[in-house]
């Protein structure tokens, strides 16, 4: 504010310069009275949308009011188009970091996995430079991890060298370690074929596009005719690539039937921190999984949120699927979606699954994105930290003492099979997990979280009544319908004064027993912060249960898996040999032999399962 300028005057002063604003499109920022950008903001038409921060204050957000009031100066630059204001704003917002807006918290670049197309024998390697000089580059990878473990496949599948000097032909006629082990084709040895190794490149290419299968298939043809020519060395090189990209990718992927290309959002927010975490679906398998932090305001909506991870996923991809799966449309839906659409050469749709497998995609993303959140704040406050938070909860929930035992239970149900209910236990704070417990729901309907919930609590109750150790609260993963199947379990065993909530998501709002009105409690608040923890540790760990003891029917029957083989050839070769582990050790011609199998299917088995290790 300037020396005797009072905040009415100032404001008047701001109204005017909005007015005097062109009525082009482009982005603004609000300055503070130290030079620094806190808000920026695209527009259609500049003078419209900024002159609506000065309209009556009754009808402004507290936000809006805020920046308002923070506000000393107003800065703008015009644009061609509304899509380019969008962009300008999002490039805005990621050099300034104003206090306003969505923000980056990790301002570091990703790495990127790069494929060297300008040089004869092309390269494939980590970088955290885009340059243009003709190189393809693939990410960015939010997660190193998942970088590291993709290159990994490609060095155990792809004979490629690994070593950073450009490879010119004839540079050494000695090879390295890698190639006297067969693991690089040795092109700095002269005596590789440019094409040959450009095919192996392009290989590489749809393997990091995620056309998984499409290299396989190619694989296979390959194979098949190498065989028919009698180039039986050369098919056994292909049959063991194969096998190794088989082999490894089964090790981290989900099979999704029924799907193809597809990306899904999910997304988790605690106070002025959200993660979104994207899962990446190539051909119905689970490729991947990205993640991204950004800071926020608690006034910010989930539609805000959902524009400004997609921004920052997609920002700097090379492909981009047709469909987005997303918890919530995002702000500006419109220019979004042209702008996706421009990046894949196609159209992309944003759509947000009701029901089905694309809506347990989306949950998928939310749970990992939850996991990842609990990760950044740690398990707990811990010492007199959760003590503290204890006591706030004490006082929130009007309760005569902190609670020392804290009780979560949430419902896995994925699927609809095999429901579990977990328990999680937080003492004093601080998670007790070896009081954790599970219990596998058999009375309650598939998909009726509130009687599943009512099962548990009542068999939990059971147990307090029989002199175990009682909690002083239960906390459900839920909302009023799950809360009353919690409370009806325990007026059913006569424990009415044990105290009980539920924290539903989203909002973040807490429902009480016998209380119509919802609790909300200020997001930094460390009663809320606590509850927040038991209610993910309880969802964290009943999805665990339920994987775990899901794990052998999740994990289908490996020949289901070889293309050919029904339910009829799948009995034929178990009551011939017994067990899948007998056919994997079997040869070729004794699964030709088998009556109904035949030798392309016997190939096909041998191959899947692992007859490329022999010898």
């Amino acid at each position: 504010m300037s020396r005797g300028e009072t905040r009415a005057k100032r404001r008047e002063r701001l109204a005017e310069s909005a007015r005097r604003l062109p009525a082009k499109p482009g982005a603004y920022l609000f300055v503070n009275p130290a030079g620094r950008v806190i808000y920026v903001g695209k527009a259609k038409s500049l003078r419209a949308r900024v002159r609506s921060y000065f309209g009556k204050p009754a009808d402004l957000t507290a936000k809006v009011r805020r920046t308002v009031e923070a506000t000393h100066d107003i800065q703008f630059i015009v644009t061609r188009s509304e899509m380019e204001a969008f962009l300008l704003e999002y490039n805005l917002i990621k050099e300034h970091r104003p206090r306003y807006n969505i923000v980056y918290r990790d301002d570091k670049r990703y790495p990127y996995v790069r494929v060297t197309l300008g040089e004869k024998f092309p390269r494939v390697f980590p970088t955290r430079r885009i340059e243009d000089d003709g190189s393809r580059y693939f990410g960015p990878y939010t997660d190193v991890g998942a970088m590291r473990r993709t290159l990994s496949i490609l060095r155990s599948v792809f004979p490629l060298p690994t070593c950073s000097i450009r490879l010119e032909e004839g540079m050494s006629e000695r090879g390295c370690l890698d190639w006297y082990l067969g693991r690089c084709l040795g092109p700095c040895r002269g005596d590789v074929d440019p094409d040959e190794y450009r095919a192996i490149v392009e290989e590489v290419i749809r393997f990091l596009a995620g056309k998984r299968e499409d290299v396989v298939g190619k694989l296979e043809r390959d194979m098949t005719r190498a065989a028919r020519d009698l180039r039986f060395e050369d098919a056994a090189k292909l049959r063991d690539r194969i096998f190794s990209l088989r082999r490894t990718v089964a090790k981290q992927h989900v099979s999704i039937p029924g799907e193809g290309n597809v990306d899904a959002l999910g997304i988790e927010r605690l106070g002025r921190t959200a993660i979104g975490v994207l899962i990446q679906l190539r051909n119905g398998r689970v490729i991947g999984r990205e993640r991204l932090e950004i800071g926020c305001t608690p006034e910010d909506s989930e539609s805000e949120l959902v524009r400004g991870l997609l921004l920052g996923f997609y920002e700097s991809r090379e492909t981009v699927p047709p469909d987005i799966l997303v918890p919530a449309e995002p702000a500006d839906p419109a220019l979004l979606g042209a702008w996706l659409t421009g990046k894949a050469g196609a159209k992309v749709r944003l759509r947000i699954p009701k029901r089905g497998r694309r809506r347990r995609l989306v949950e998928m993303a939310e749970e990992n994105a939850s996991v990842a959140l609990a990760g950044e704040a740690g398990e707990g406050a811990g010492g007199e930290g959760a003590l503290t938070e204890t006591r706030e909860l004490a006082q929130a929930l009007g309760l005569p003492d902190p609670p020392r035992r804290i009780e979560g239970f949430d419902v896995s149900t994925i699927q609809g099979t095999d429901t579990y209910a977990s328990m999680v236990v937080f003492e004093d704070g601080v998670p007790a997990k070896s009081e954790y417990r599970t219990f596998r729901i058999r009375e309650a309907p598939r998909r009726d979280d509130p009687r599943s919930i009512e099962e548990a609590v009542r068999r939990r109750s059971r147990r307090i009544r029989a002199g175990w150790v009682a909690p002083d609260l239960l906390v459900i993963d839920g909302g009023p319908t799950q809360l009353g199947g919690a409370t009806r379990a325990l007026e059913a065993a006569g424990l009415d004064a044990l105290p009980v909530v539920a924290l539903a998501k989203r909002e973040e709002l807490v429902f009480r027993r016998g209380r119509t009105e919802p609790l909300r409690l200020p997001r930094e608040s460390g009663a809320l912060k606590l509850l927040q923890r038991v209610r993910d540790e309880s969802h964290r760990f009943a999805l665990r249960a339920h994987r775990r003891r899901r794990g052998g029917r999740i994990a289908a029957s490996a020949l289901d898996e070889v293309p050919g083989i029904g339910p009829r050839r799948r009995r034929l070769l178990l009551e011939r040999f017994g067990s899948v582990a007998r056919i994997r050790e079997a040869g070729f011609e004794e699964l030709a032999a088998v009556p109904g199998i035949g030798r392309q299917i016997a190939l096909a088995l041998w191959t899947h399962l692992g007859g490329a290790e022999e010898t």
